[in-house]
């Protein structure tokens, strides 16, 4: 196969690839790769890829982080570290965590709501065994502690 028609394939596997769901620069590079595709042809597949607009690391990020922390309730520590595996790097994930604070994202509202989800806010007393318990839950999903403090005080 010439290198044009290798790099035509490329291309080809890319935008299928793609196709099914949004990837980023790193992970796009690491499943061509897998293909074998030699790492010249993947530049140049990747360069046109960014050019045309069907990777853009910041605004798939972006997608990605809102989804997490606008639907699913998860704190802006938990996005980071998703995004940090699905191949975006720091500064942009930082660009990105940096947009949402822009926005009206009130973390602590973020964490009454997951507590309204799961139907732990009971506006009662609670032991501290179990203040602890919902604690770690939430500082598992990446609320800050601050984050958590507050709210907790606010709902119990």
């Amino acid at each position: 196969m010439g290198n044009d028609d290798l790099r035509r394939y490329a291309y080809d596997v890319s935008l299928r690839i793609i196709g099914a769901s949004l990837q980023s620069e790193k992970s796009l590079r690491e499943k061509l790769k897998k293909k074998e595709f030699d790492e010249g042809v993947i530049s140049e597949v990747v360069n046109d890829l960014k050019e045309e607009g069907y990777i853009d690391d910041y605004k798939n990020g972006l997608s990605y982080a809102l989804s997490l922390i606008g639907r699913k309730y998860y704190g802006k520590n938990y996005a980071r570290k998703k995004l940090a595996e699905r191949g975006i790097d720091r500064e942009t994930s930082d660009e990105i965590l940096s947009y949402i604070e822009t926005t009206d994202y009130d973390e602590t509202e973020s964490v009454a709501k997951y507590l309204d989800k799961i139907g732990g806010a009971k506006s009662e007393r609670i032991s501290s065994a179990e203040y602890q318990k919902i604690s770690n839950k939430l500082f598992n999903r990446g609320f800050s502690p601050e984050s958590i403090k507050r709210a907790l005080e606010r709902e119990f």
